[in-house]
């Protein structure tokens, strides 16, 4: 489980949130049984490596190193996280209600933005990143990426 604290939540509520057993797995790479996840003070630092690795950032301030190498970046999408989270879960459980209380919002509101956006399918897909073996070596570690 996760506790959101009203006064980092987008929607400033207090939100208790059960992890599906992706995210458990996932996190387990960086596991702490209590406090941050991630330091604090270095987070923006190493979350902006990260999406740097993978070719987010700035489009037009690609360094020289990775002008060389033909990378060009793209933006990161505002609030990318919170809304792939909304649409999958949706997709997979058809369950507003809880879906909605995960994200601190209404079922109207969720159905408003996220319904129909993602598969079934594609959601079971989503969820089971990591656990077969076509995925197996792909999935990076946050501190692997950003200390390379």
């Amino acid at each position: 489980m996760v506790i959101i604290d009203g006064t980092v939540a987008k929607t400033k509520s207090r939100r208790v949130i059960d992890l599906c057993d992706t995210a458990k797995a996932w996190l387990a790479t960086c596991a702490k049984f209590t406090g941050h996840i991630a330091d604090p003070v270095n987070f923006r630092k190493r979350w902006d490596a990260l999406l740097r690795a993978a070719r987010f950032g700035t489009p037009g301030r690609e360094t020289q190193k990775e002008k060389a190498a033909g990378i060009t970046l793209e933006r990161w999408p505002k609030n990318a996280l919170r809304h792939t989270a909304a649409s999958y879960h949706y997709a997979l459980t058809q369950d507003a209600v809880r879906v909605s209380a995960m994200l601190g919002n209404s079922p109207d509101v969720l159905h408003r933005h996220y319904r129909g956006l993602v598969s079934r399918q594609d959601a079971e897909r989503f969820f089971a990143l990591g656990s077969s073996e076509d995925t197996a070596g792909k999935i990076v570690a946050m501190k692997q990426a950003v200390n390379e």
